[in-house]
């Protein structure tokens, strides 16, 4: 369960001063949020030219920054969620038919995975072609501000963590949709 920092400081500031007393800050689900700023590079520019105007992004801290206690990830963005590395959590994987095959409806077409990139909400999808090659190469990402590219990085680079997709996308499987199947959760048969 979250703390009660924030409540509680707010109460002694009252105390304090008077009922008009507040702490400043920016609170989701019981957890505060910090703020950074960046400049964005120039669209057209030469490389290390940055736009002028400054950019925010949320920072989302492990640990309330007055205590000290840490952050129940579940608690906050749902009871499936999994830490696949730092400011990187995977909130939900669903089977997502797109192509849906008449002729072979059992076999899984998509999954639909959501993350939590710094605090950005990411969607991304993964087809069954991808999974019988043992590779994540996201089909379709779709993600708010400049972190996509980033965000395809990581898998790109990281066989650990195409590991542990694979993992949530067959445990998915095994747990919702693969009951009674004949296929696995790549869309091979079964042998």
């Amino acid at each position: 369960m979250a703390c009660d920092c924030i409540k509680n400081f707010d109460k002694l500031l009252k105390e304090k001063f008077n009922e008009t007393a507040t702490v400043n800050c920016e609170v989701l689900s019981g957890r505060v949020i910090v703020n950074g700023i960046y400049h964005k590079p120039k669209y057209k520019g030469k490389p290390g030219e940055y736009q002028q105007k400054w950019e925010e992004v949320a920072l989302w801290p492990k640990y309330c920054p007055f205590c000290g206690k840490p952050y129940d990830i579940k608690e906050i963005y749902g009871p499936d969620t999994v830490e696949l590395k730092e400011n990187l959590y995977c909130t939900h994987v669903e089977l997502n038919n797109w192509d849906y095959d008449e002729e072979d409806q059992k076999r899984p077409i998509t999954y639909e995975l959501s993350f939590r990139y710094y605090g950005v909400e990411v969607s991304a999808y993964i087809s069954i072609i991808r999974l019988k090659k043992h590779e994540v190469d996201f089909s379709m990402v779709e993600c708010d501000g400049d972190l996509m590219e980033s965000f395809e990085n990581l898998f790109r680079d990281s066989g650990e963590l195409c590991e542990k997709i694979f993992e949530l996308c067959k445990k998915h499987w095994d747990e919702v949709e693969g009951k009674e199947s004949e296929y696995n959760y790549d869309g091979t048969r079964q042998p």
